[in-house]
């Protein structure tokens, strides 16, 4: 009787370790994840997910080689200042190594979502003006 008793105080201490949140486990990030065990989803970037937390694989050539800071001033600096102003709007695209900001135009183009796109190869910024359906003459 008193090693079912024990089994059980022992199993319910493990059980109530397992239910804790991820972060009280002391998973706080994707590596942690994969190392208590949880599935990894095959995507790229690769996730791992832990008590309904989603924790990304972070991949080094993903990351920005320029700051977003960088990127703002060098938007400020360029043409796109001609055809309107940044609004709050940023984004980096990992894969083409840009930062896409959005762009307020001085007047309205129909149909378009203008972005200043900043690239961080050329350290050079253009607009793309983002324009679905066609275009009046």
């Amino acid at each position: 009787m008193k090693k079912i008793l024990v089994l059980g105080i022992v199993l319910s201490l493990f059980l109530s370790g397992c239910a804790q949140p991820a972060e009280q486990r002391g998973i706080t990030n994707f590596e942690e994840c994969v190392a208590a065990g949880n599935p990894v989803m095959e995507s790229y970037p690769r996730q791992c997910r832990a008590d309904g937390e989603t924790f990304t694989e972070v991949i080094d050539e993903l990351l920005p080689a320029l700051g977003e800071s960088e990127a703002i001033a060098i938007a400020e600096a360029s043409p796109c200042m001609d055809e309107g102003s940044l609004t709050g709007n940023i984004a980096y695209n990992g894969f083409t190594k840009t930062w896409w900001i959005g762009l307020a135009p001085n007047g309205e183009r129909q149909g378009c979502n203008p972005a200043c796109v900043v690239s961080e190869e050329t350290r050079t910024a253009e607009i793309n003006w983002r324009c679905t359906g066609l275009l009046p003459d």
